[in-house]
């Protein structure tokens, strides 16, 4: 499923503590935060407010990047 969206949207794996200076660069108010880069902007995936496991379920994700991409 998210086969769609390689090649339009760039995906990283930020480690806050393994990672601190990148980290720190984006003045995230917690883990997990997910940005994504689109083009040459840079947009965070707001935190559902219906909370999963992990914080964000795949189908939050794929929501937020579908309406990025205007669909």
């Amino acid at each position: 499923m998210m086969e769609k969206y390689w090649g339009i949207y760039k995906f990283y794996i930020v480690d806050a503590e393994q990672q601190e200076d990148i980290y720190s660069r984006f003045k995230s108010d917690g883990v997990p935060t997910i940005y994504v880069v689109y083009g040459t902007d840079m947009v965070e995936i707001p935190f559902p407010e219906k909370r999963h496991a992990s914080g964000y379920g795949k189908e939050d994700i794929t929501e937020f990047l579908d309406k990025l991409m205007g669909e």
